[in-house]
């Protein structure tokens, strides 16, 4: 059975393992080898993700985990009035490869959603690069509309979506 729920330190190497397949699974083909493995060594790390799920506030939820029989097979993270007042982002949400287009991400979201509404947010927004289809086709069945582009300092372009919640 899979169990959606808040993060705990027991569950960091699981939320590692998952971003790190996620990153190298949907970016192989979008970011330079070299960009997705300093993406990976910054952010999917044991230090920071304990810090992640020790220190949470309302500008920092920390990570929600889909948790399958002591196995995490999703993790995503969100920040409330990261933007301004009443706004919100979803800043990370992958899933193990082989569990996709299962509902698991459509779950973990909603969970996400459920803590930005408790913080008083009125919109959710999330940003991704802009040629990932698997992306752009989940986020806009769940509401999301497309608001504009950014090229970061590397040049790389992302797709920045918000909804309503």
């Amino acid at each position: 059975m899979i169990i959606i729920r808040p993060a705990t330190l027991k569950d960091v190497d699981g939320i590692i393992q998952v971003c790190i397949e996620g990153n190298r699974v949907t970016y192989q083909d979008l970011l330079p080898a070299s960009d997705m493995e300093e993406k990976i060594v910054t952010y999917y790390n044991n230090t920071r993700i304990q810090d992640e799920i020790r220190n949470l506030d309302d500008s920092w939820n920390g990570w929600i985990v889909a948790d399958e029989d002591g196995e995490i097979i999703g993790a995503g993270a969100g920040a409330g009035g990261y933007n301004e007042e009443g706004k919100a982002e979803v800043l990370a949400l992958y899933l193990k490869p082989t569990r996709k287009r299962n509902g698991i991400g459509t779950k973990i979201l909603a969970e996400i959603t459920k803590v930005h509404q408790a913080q008083g947010a009125k919109e959710q927004w999330v940003s991704f690069i802009h040629k990932n289809e698997l992306a752009t086709l989940f986020y806009e069945a769940q509401d999301f509309t497309f608001i504009k582009e950014t090229t970061d300092q590397e040049g790389h372009r992302y797709a920045h979506y918000k909804r309503k919640i």
